[in-house]
């Protein structure tokens, strides 16, 4: 069951007596017109009241008013201009003054039409339509600065929650920033490409090498965290538009052309990330691309090239070149296997290292389709994006554990994203927070403790459940390595 934010704010402020304002009870009689419509079945006077209601409850009830529906009418109509704030709406109406006792939901969006008994309900008696994003004794703002603190505190207390997210890096790019905050990067890959996490000791740092990045190393971890990638990266910034609209629920988006972007994979959407396993089609996997290096000698400008020969049924594209010392770089008579390299300026003394891919794709695959998408990733919410959105290749990809993310003022009715019963103990640290700001410091500490007894119960569901596992060369059969003994032959299962 999804947890909103504002169910979050309305139990911690229900909780120390301050709770938040609700949508104003409505003041004036509704009025009902009785109608015909096929297969009515109302008949006689009918007393009513309307309600609205946020996703917390509902306001008290309208004053009552009657209709009478008679003759060759058979059911009533009406129609509403909700009021800021409202969801939702209830027409409730019995047979007697007073005597509401069904009701029938208000149209949001055009004319409310009942034409048979409604749904058993009776009035609500306490108006619960909550708005968790308005002031109380506390305001707004400050409930929300306590509702960030908890989760930081919380991400703290469990070591974070397991995420993945990832990042657009431009060509030659050597440092770049991460989105959120990470406790523990535990994978990463560029452009499919395993990056072994590593200290920055291990960066060359006597000129730029632009390649295949496989090192990345934290620079800075403060108020933002900054990776540095080595080699630095000659795959460039991709990017393409959305050729129709997309709905947040749609696992397949359409756009231009797809061609530079590579499955599975992860892109961007005006701010929304998601996931996507395939191109062009229902299921088409991640090309494969050859790579190498060659160096070449002192005041060399020119290279022959031998890749060798795509698997079948895949086609070259432009080859990509980087090189260990700064020039301009142009390939030409590209090839099914050869293809030339041009340096604008010759190699320096001492030689210098050349890297290169070359990309196979199909010939037969038209590339508009990014599909399978997973919507709402790297903590992002799925949202609808209309036609000519531009869409990101994020070739940069990481795993591992973040702090939960953080909510602003206005975002009380977003899904909260956090696993299962995560939310619960949230309002016992919001709670402490109040009772410090009422100045009473023992009941704050003894509610901060019950919060963080609580978040070390909840610790073990981050734990990453496909491993690690040791197994003997028998282990197969006979379960895990018990002793340094049982592990020669082992294979190591990550």
């Amino acid at each position: 069951m999804s947890v909103l934010v504002g169910d979050v704010i309305v139990k911690a402020r229900n909780a120390f007596k301050d709770p938040c304002a609700t949508l104003f009870q409505p003041t004036g009689v509704v009025q009902l017109t009785p109608t015909t419509v096929t297969g009515g079945s109302l008949a006689g006077a009918y007393y009513y009241q309307v309600t609205w209601a946020t996703a917390w409850g509902e306001t008290l009830p309208s004053p009552e008013g009657s209709v009478n529906i008679s003759g060759a009418y058979n059911a009533f109509t009406t129609s509403f201009v909700p009021p800021p704030g409202a969801t939702s709406g209830k027409i409730y109406f019995g047979p007697t003054p007073s005597g509401e006792c069904q009701y029938v939901p208000v149209n949001m969006s055009g004319p409310t039409v009942c034409s048979a008994p409604g749904i058993g309900a009776r009035v609500p008696i306490n108006n619960r339509a909550y708005l968790p994003d308005t002031d109380g004794s506390v305001n707004v703002n400050q409930i929300y600065n306590w509702l960030n603190s908890a989760l930081v505190k919380m991400g703290v207390y469990t070591g974070g929650q397991l995420d993945e997210n990832g990042v657009a890096i431009p060509s030659g790019s050597n440092e770049f920033v991460v989105p959120g905050w990470w406790f523990n990067f535990t994978d990463m890959w560029h452009d499919g490409w395993v990056v072994l996490p590593e200290r920055a000791v291990f960066t060359w740092m006597k000129s730029p090498v632009s390649g295949v990045p496989g090192i990345a190393s934290v620079w800075k971890n403060a108020n933002k965290q900054v990776l540095g990638l080595w080699p630095q990266p000659s795959l460039g910034q991709t990017t393409t538009t959305l050729t129709s609209n997309a709905a947040m629920t749609d696992t397949i988006l359409n756009v231009a052309n797809s061609t530079n972007f590579r499955a599975p994979g992860l892109g961007m959407v005006d701010g929304e990330v998601f996931a996507y396993s395939s191109i062009g089609g229902p299921v088409y996997p991640n090309p494969p691309y050859l790579t190498g290096s060659q160096r070449v000698a002192t005041g060399a400008n020119f290279l022959h090239i031998v890749y060798g020969t795509l698997p079948l049924g895949l086609s070259a594209q432009q080859p990509q070149v980087g090189t260990s010392w700064q020039t301009t770089v142009q390939t030409s008579n590209l090839t099914g296997s050869t293809f030339d390299v041009t340096f604008g300026t010759p190699a320096p003394a001492g030689g210098g290292l050349v890297t290169w891919t070359v990309q196979g794709v199909s010939a037969t695959s038209t590339y508009n389709v990014l599909g399978n998408c997973v919507r709402g990733m790297g903590a992002t919410v799925a949202a609808p994006h209309l036609a000519g959105a531009t869409v990101t290749y994020l070739n940069f990809r990481f795993r591992g554990y973040r702090i939960p993310t953080l909510y602003t003022p206005g975002q009380a009715t977003q899904e909260m994203d956090l696993p299962p019963a995560w939310d619960q103990a949230l309002h016992h640290h919001m709670l402490g927070e109040f009772r410090a700001w009422e100045q009473d410091d023992s009941d704050a500490a003894s509610w901060f403790q019950t919060f963080k007894s609580e978040c070390e119960e909840l610790k073990g569901m981050q734990d990453d459940p496909t491993g690690p596992r040791q197994l003997g060369w028998v282990a197969p059969f006979i379960g895990d390595s018990q002793n340094l003994e049982e592990l020669v032959g082992t294979i190591l299962i990550p």
